[in-house]
Order: structure tokens, then C-alpha cells, then sequence
């Protein structure tokens, strides 16, 4: 019973341990995309359009939002 025990316990720390180092990771960066971060407000807009977390009309005011506060070039 014991060794059962032990290599549940050893199993279970391997996958803690590869979910931890892999969560850290942004999703872009294994793309290599590195000209938008993941907390670019239009870019997490359009994410959340896509997944359907917000309706078009919404997706719309907020967007004009974004382009009211953009920093200007």
C-alpha cells in the first residue's frame, strides 16, 4: 500500500510541477509574436469577442473607448 502511495505522490508532483513551469508562459510567446502583448486593451477586446464574452454592440463602444485613450505618435 505504501509504495502505491509513493508513486501516486511522485506522479502527482511531476505534473504539479511541469503545470506550474508552463503556466507562466504567455501564449504568444510560442508563436514568437512578439509586437502585441497579451494586455494590449484592443487585442484582449478582440479576444473577447471572439470566445463570445460580449455582444458586437458592446465590443463597438468599447472599442471607440480604446481609440478615445490611445496615447498619441
Amino acid at each position: 500500500m505504501l509504495m502505491v502511495v509513493c508513486v501516486v505522490g511522485f506522479w502527482l508532483a511531476a505534473w504539479l510541477l511541469v503545470r506550474g513551469v508552463t503556466r507562466d508562459r504567455a501564449p504568444h510567446a510560442a508563436h514568437g509574436d512578439d509586437s502585441v502583448t497579451s494586455s494590449d486593451p484592443a487585442r484582449l477586446l478582440d479576444e473577447r469577442l471572439a470566445r463570445g464574452d460580449i455582444d458586437l454592440d458592446d465590443y463597438l463602444d468599447r472599442r471607440g473607448l480604446i481609440a478615445d485613450y490611445a496615447p498619441r505618435r
